[in-house]
């Protein structure tokens, strides 16, 4: 499981804000889109798959 501080919710809280949408969008920012929940559960997501290397990608493809 992985653990997070106060600190780096707010980061990446802070970061999904900066993200603007297009003009025509129903919402302002990627944030009003998402829970605070939801944000750092995909950051966490996205952050888990940057990590793997090409190859873990590779066997996993693999095994389905």
């Amino acid at each position: 499981m992985i653990t997070m501080n106060h600190s780096e919710v707010e980061e990446l809280c802070s970061r999904a804000i900066q993200i603007r949408m297009p003009k025509d969008a129903d919402v302002k920012t990627l944030d009003q889109l998402f829970t605070k929940r939801n944000l750092i559960s995909l950051s966490i997501l996205y952050n888990e798959i940057q990590r793997l290397e090409e190859s873990e990608i590779k066997d996993e493809s693999q095994k389905t």
